[in-house]
């Protein structure tokens, strides 16, 4: 299986939330589309569809790992399931197709007379 390093490589294609109703498609061939859906605010749904977008089975080779937990994701109805709080990595025949990766950061609003800084060591 593909390494960490080996995702580094791959370039940045924009973003996934789970805050709004946008669904992502991620073509992999000519032929196949990877469709990112949300749920709810907390669960996202992975499937594929064909060049008419039409859902289709899983293409053979495919894994999708949790790289936070290291394991494997299982299939349901040929649905991936994510959740925010993991990173998730998919590969066909060892290679990198793409990955979610989980910014976790907070956004800090305040009062306008409340100072922030940036304190680093």
């Amino acid at each position: 299986m593909s390494t960490t390093k080996n995702i580094e490589k791959i370039s940045y294609k924009g973003s996934f939330s789970y805050k709004n109703d946008d669904i992502n498609s991620i073509d992999i061939d000519k032929k196949t589309k990877i469709i990112i859906e949300r749920l709810n605010r907390d669960i996202a749904k992975l499937y594929f569809v064909n060049h008419q977008n039409v859902q289709i089975p899983i293409p053979a080779n495919i894994v999708f790992k949790n790289v936070t937990c290291n394991q494997n994701q299982i299939s349901t109805d040929d649905n991936f399931y994510v959740v925010w709080f993991s990173d998730y990595t998919m590969y066909k025949k060892d290679k990198v197709i793409f990955s979610l990766e989980n910014q976790k950061k907070h956004i800090i609003r305040a009062a306008t007379a409340v100072i922030r800084k940036v304190i680093r060591k």
